[in-house]
Order: structure tokens, then sequence, then C-alpha cells
């Protein structure tokens, strides 16, 4: 009787006996697979501290014509504009909607242009004009080319572009005439009739979304939720906040 229970089991032990041997193998396996792995960051790490990134800070951010002219610029726009140096055009400008596959395109074209100097409004950062310091490279062909493509990214935009020869001294009396009229120029625009045409120009949610006047696209119905004009309704871009263009009720 007792060999017949042996017998018996036998098969069953040597299940039991492969299952814990798969089990070992697979542990070891696993431990094998985080040794590895820490291998490899410890060899990263290694890589890293002995190739540390390759870069280091430019001593000509401004050149001294530049800097000159800066501080030039600064004393003419007076205490309410902030001068802002070397803006990329990406930062300022989108492209508007309906572009399809050529907004993409349009975006590139500018990502890697800059505007020498920027003039914003100290009290909200809004830009009012810009500055470009023109010395002799610009009479290059390639950088009267770029020029000329500049000059029509900020007509289509509506910022004034103003250029001024790189001299030797500068008027400030004459560069400060000359940003006044540019920005004066923008203030003097005529705002923009009511998209709504009711008499009063309040948004309705019956009538038809206008159209950004900014960047094209189809503007949306917003309701202002905080300060003097909570509650009131008003049409938004979509794009808020790179384009904040709005008609108000």
């Amino acid at each position: 009787m007792f060999d017949g229970l042996m017998e018996l089991m036998a098969p069953t032990g040597a299940v039991v006996l492969i299952g814990c041997l798969l089990v070992g193998l697979m542990s070891l396996s696993a431990r094998r697979s985080l040794n590895a792995a820490r291998a490899r960051r410890g060899a990263a790490a290694e890589a890293a501290a002995v190739e540390p990134f390759p870069y280091r800070m430019r001593d000509d951010f401004l050149s001294p014509a530049e800097h000159s002219f800066y501080q030039l610029l600064k004393r003419a726009a007076g205490d309410k504009v902030t001068v802002c140096p070397k803006v990329n055009l990406r930062d300022l400008f989108l492209a508007a909607a309906g572009s399809g596959s050529g907004g993409l395109s349009a975006a590139n074209r500018i990502s890697q242009k800059h505007v020498d100097f920027l003039l914003c409004q100290s009290s909200d950062m809004k830009p009012v004009a810009a500055v470009e310091l023109d010395d002799k490279s610009h009479s290059r062909i390639d950088r009267a080319q770029r020029d000329l493509f500049v000059d029509g990214v900020f007509h289509a935009a509506g910022l004034p572009l103003i250029h001024v020869e790189a001299e030797r001294s500068y008027s400030t009396r004459e560069l400060r005439q000359r940003l006044r009229l540019a920005v004066n120029g923008m203030a003097g625009v005529a705002e923009e009739p009511s998209p709504t045409g009711t008499a009063n120009g309040a948004a309705s949610s019956r009538t038809v979304a206008p159209f950004c006047p900014k960047c094209g696209s189809r503007m949306v119905l917003r309701t202002a939720g905080s300060g003097p004009k909570r509650g009131q309704q008003f049409w938004g871009c979509p794009s808020y906040p790179q384009c904040a263009a709005v008609f108000r009720t």
C-alpha cells in the first residue's frame, strides 16, 4: 500500500520541482535585467560627467554699437516704454488662420529671425513699435532680401518698424520724433466697426460670429468673469493668449 502511494505522488513531485526551477530561472533573469539597467544608467551618468553640455555664455549679446544705441533709445522712448533687445519674430507674430499647410511654413520662416529692439508699453508690455539698427552689413544682397521680408511681416501685422542707420552719434530729439510719429500713427487708426450690426454694438449669441481682425480666426462669444465689465459678453479670439483681439460690448 505504501509503495502504491509513492507511485501516485511521484509525478506531482516532479511537477513541483519543475515549477520551482522555472521560478528560480525567472527570478535570476529579472535580477540580471535589473543589474544591466543599473549598469547602463551608471554608464550614462559617467558619460555625462565626462562630456558635459558644450554651452558657454557669449560675451557679445550686444555689440558696443548696439549697447550705445540701446541706452540712447531708452532715453528717447521715455519712462512709459520698455525697450527689449533682440526679440525673436516667432514670439511676436503668428500665422493667420486659413493658411492651411502654409501656416507652418510661414511660422518657420520667421522662427530664425529677430528684430534688434522692441518697444513695449511698460504698463502691460504691449508692443507698440520696433527698431532695426542698420549697419554696413544691411547693404549686402542677402541682408537686403531679409530686410524686405521682415518689413513685410511687420507691415502685415500692423506693427511699425523703424530703420535707423548706424552712426557714430545720434540726436535724441530726432529719434524721439521718429518714435512718436510711428506710435501715434498706430494710435490714430480708426476703431473697427461693430461686427454685430446692432445699434450699440452688443454681442449676441444669435449673431454669426465675426472673424478676428488680427489673425482671421472665427471669434467666440465669451463673458467677462471679473473687472468692471463682469457679466458682459464680448467676442474673443480663440487663439488667446497668442492673439488677444476682442470686440467689446
